[in-house]
């Protein structure tokens, strides 16, 4: 399994640009995220598995099963796909043959309890979920228990740290997504998750990352613009400080 590293490519490619939509629909199934999570994270599986007759996918947190018939669709129709779709609320609409259904709370489930009963996974989706847990770091732990040698996890969650948030914590004392107002706002995002947080989580196990984010300015056009006016502010090398970040992908290996 190839894992890719060069997530950059996905967003600065124009064909591939679409813009910030939520509460859309993959297929009647609903998505309930910002639709270009879903997009990116389905391009980086496709083009990360190569080669590979069967592979076993972990949704912790698979709401309908909008993302998991998307990457169904969009992985060659040779490899054979078990996958284990797990959502505490079971909500999953869904229906795939080779599809085991878990209602596990990610708080307080055992980190070994999938690989316990099903073995070990070469790709985990936790796509807008930390957010939501009490406890995050038991998520980095079912990583670690859960992936496969060669496997990696996807993690994305809402950036605290853009230049909007940075305004909305001026004004308000939170980030846009958080604090009470983000509580009722969200659907129940507890804590942010930033970057330190996420490294301190991964390095604590052991585990590598590569980061990537979903720009909150789309246009090719207005970046190359405010780049020369503001290079601090959108330049390439302090895109991990997150000021036009909208939400953070992280993909996580051993």
């Amino acid at each position: 399994m190839e894992i890719v590293d060069n997530f950059d490519n996905f967003f600065y490619e124009k064909k591939r640009y679409k813009k910030c939509k939520w509460s859309s629909k993959y297929k009647g199934h609903l998505i309930r995220s910002d639709i270009r999570v879903h997009e990116i994270c389905s391009w980086i599986i496709t083009k990360s598995i190569k080669n590979q007759k069967t592979i076993k996918i972990l949704d912790l947190a698979a709401g309908s099963g909008a993302f998991l018939h998307r990457i169904i669709d969009n992985l060659p129709s040779d490899i054979n796909i078990e996958i284990t779709a797990n959502d505490f609320e079971n909500q999953i609409t869904y229906k795939y043959k080779q599809l085991k259904i878990t209602c596990e709370d990610i708080n307080t489930v055992d980190s070994q309890f999938w690989s316990n009963k099903y073995g070990f996974y070469d790709v985990i989706l936790a796509l807008e979920i930390i957010e939501h847990l009490d406890y995050g770091y038991n998520l980095f732990k079912i990583f670690n228990n859960t992936l496969s040698n060669d496997g990696f996890a996807l993690l994305s969650s809402p950036n605290n740290n853009s230049a909007l948030d940075r305004y909305n914590f001026i004004r308000y004392g939170h980030e846009i997504y958080f604090g009470e107002r983000g509580y009722k706002n969200s659907g129940g995002h507890l804590q942010p998750c930033p970057e330190w947080l996420i490294k301190n989580y991964a390095e604590r196990l052991k585990l590598k990352f590569h980061y990537t984010f979903i720009p909150l300015i789309e246009s090719i056009r207005i970046i190359t613009f405010l780049k020369s006016i503001f290079p601090f502010l959108i330049a390439k090398k302090n895109h991990r400080k997150g000021l036009n970040a909208a939400i953070n992908i992280w993909l996580i290996y051993k």
